[in-house]
């Protein structure tokens, strides 16, 4: 394969005097002829090298744990008539969102004006606390629950809390809330804070 270049190189390079067959080359002429030759073999050489392949695969992976997020909107009663033959109710509401497949429990606490002779995290004995006027120092008491009757009530326990299953959309639980009727409560405000917690 080199002779070859070599000599077809000459045959376009050459040149031919009147009274001579002398063959005269022109460096640049004979340094091209050179690297063509060592190119044509360069490429016979690798074509040699890379005759055959060799395959594997990559694993490509990852892993989705369980996330959660909540919000709150909050439970307000307004005005509760204390001389009114009725329950004064209301409702608020926890929006929830964890990741598709995730099972959690929704739990309410005990409330920062619980009755702490009377109250459990499973029985919970919530009261709001007085902040202005007369009922300052004093309580309000009320309930939370989880249903629109105000029967099953909402505990900070797995038993007495809410379980459900993710699917890829956000729930949304109620909370139902009750101040019993005729109670004996001084003029003001009253508040309290309770804890919510999503396990999972």
């Amino acid at each position: 394969m080199w002779m070859v270049a070599l000599i077809h190189c000459r045959k376009l390079h050459f040149k031919k005097k009147e009274k001579s067959m002398k063959v005269k080359f022109k460096p640049s002429n004979l340094k091209v002829a050179v690297v063509s030759a060592i190119v044509v073999g360069s490429v016979g050489f690798n074509t040699a090298i890379f005759a055959g392949t060799s395959t594997d695969n990559m694993i490509v992976s990852a892993s989705v744990g369980i996330s959660c997020t909540i919000s709150v909107v909050d439970l307000g009663f307004g005005n509760y008539d204390p001389t009114l033959d009725a329950d004064n109710t209301a409702s608020g509401s926890v929006t929830s969102s964890c990741t598709t497949g995730g099972a959690v429990t929704l739990t309410l606490g005990e409330g920062a004006g619980k009755d702490i002779s009377n109250s459990s995290p499973g029985t919970p004995v919530r009261r709001m606390y007085g902040q202005t006027g007369a009922a300052t120092g004093t309580y309000l008491p009320y309930g939370l629950f989880q249903d629109s009757g105000h029967g099953t009530i909402f505990g900070g326990t797995p038993s007495t809390g809410k379980a459900f299953d993710f699917t890829g959309s956000a729930i949304v639980t109620t909370i139902h809330g009750k101040i019993p009727k005729l109670q004996d409560a001084a003029i003001g405000t009253y508040s309290d804070s309770v804890p919510v917690t999503l396990t999972y």
